[in-house]
């Protein structure tokens, strides 16, 4: 955990390889296997591994979690962004309910069901899981908020506040410039207002940040 939290890509894959450990040494430890199947399926949901790569290997995990425990609610996470990433919103949504009902204070499945929620155009009721998930947080440099704040800003972007989600992705960026989801939203709120030398601007840190992202033409 403390490796995945610092929300790297080579963290990341530290605590993937520990986990497999874990996983391989105790095959009937269900937080083992759904921790792991989650921390898979956030990493393709990032971008820190080829989308679609493990998700058999997601999903099998997750199944035998819930087979040895019932009420394992990072196995559901797991099976949250798995739908999510195959853009089924009704069982991503399900899936996420499942896991806050059996745990209804895990801070990221309110924040992946917010996401979830402003994916579905539905940015009313993503705010309020943003809002919980970043209740149920005592440190406000806990890196996890990056994406609450972004989700905050996604939901106003969608819902056409511009001011706003420049606001809160502002934040989102100053919080965790290396993941660039705020940054995004920061990008394409400034656009939609005309600050298009600000916009430009962004678009230079977000190259910065990942030469190879797909660049606008014309």
């Amino acid at each position: 955990m403390s490796y995945q939290w610092k929300l790297t890509s080579a963290d990341s894959n530290s605590a993937i390889s520990l986990l497999q450990r874990a996983v391989q040494r105790h095959p009937d430890y269900a937080p083992a296997h759904g921790l792991l199947a989650y921390v898979l399926a956030l990493s393709a949901s990032i971008g820190w591994a080829p989308p679609g790569r493990d998700d058999e290997l997601v999903a099998e995990l997750a199944k035998r979690a819930i087979e040895l425990h019932p009420e394992e609610s990072w196995a559901y996470e797991a099976l949250g962004q798995l739908a999510v990433g195959r853009r089924q919103t009704d069982d991503a949504v399900r899936h996420f309910g499942t896991a806050l009902e059996l745990n209804p204070n895990l801070a990221t499945a309110h924040c992946n069901l917010g996401w979830t929620l402003v994916l579905d155009g539905r940015s009313e009721q993503a705010l309020g899981c943003f809002e919980r998930s970043r209740g149920l947080r005592t440190s406000p440099r806990d890196p996890w908020i990056t994406f609450d704040l972004a989700g905050v800003a996604a939901a106003h972007y969608f819902a056409a506040r511009y001011p706003e989600a420049v606001k809160w992705a502002r934040q989102a960026a100053q919080v965790r410039s290396g993941l660039l989801t705020g940054q995004r939203f920061l990008c394409a709120s400034l656009a939609q207002m005309g600050h298009i030398e600000e916009a430009k601007a962004v678009i230079g840190d977000l190259l910065q940040l990942q030469p190879d992202m797909c660049q606008l033409r014309g």
